[in-house]
């Protein structure tokens, strides 16, 4: 990367894997990461912070991840951001057709996780 941080917003209810994101995220040098637990919540963050990458999972409080996915792909504000869906639902079709960048199953090794992100940004 060119110095730049690498901001990241996620989107995630269970508050292990919150904790298990931002464990894996801190180990890339110079990035950081927002978490939400609520689509909506993470849609403003995504429209604000104009992050490099969404990270989000498919099962969410009264919406489902690829709702978000379609919403930040088809937008202006957000149509280069990546998108990494992390989830554990066999989702993975639907989430390549909404216009996810990158599908990964959960539960994936940190080291994983990393490697997934940096191939988003060409780190």
């Amino acid at each position: 990367m060119d110095g730049k941080p690498l901001t990241i917003v996620a989107c995630e209810d269970d508050p292990i894997t919150i904790a298990y994101i931002k464990k894996a995220i801190r180990l890339i040098p110079n990035a950081q990461v927002q978490t939400y637990n609520r689509l909506g919540d993470a849609m403003l963050a995504v429209r604000r912070e104009k992050p490099q990458v969404f990270i989000c999972d498919h099962h969410l409080p009264g919406q489902d991840g690829t709702d978000g996915v379609r919403l930040v792909k088809g937008s202006d504000w957000g149509r280069d951001v990546k998108v990494l869906v992390y989830t554990g639902a066999d989702v993975r079709e639907k989430a390549m057709a909404a216009g996810a960048d990158l599908f990964l199953k959960k539960p994936a090794t940190v080291d994983t996780l990393i490697n997934a992100v940096r191939s988003l940004v060409g780190a």
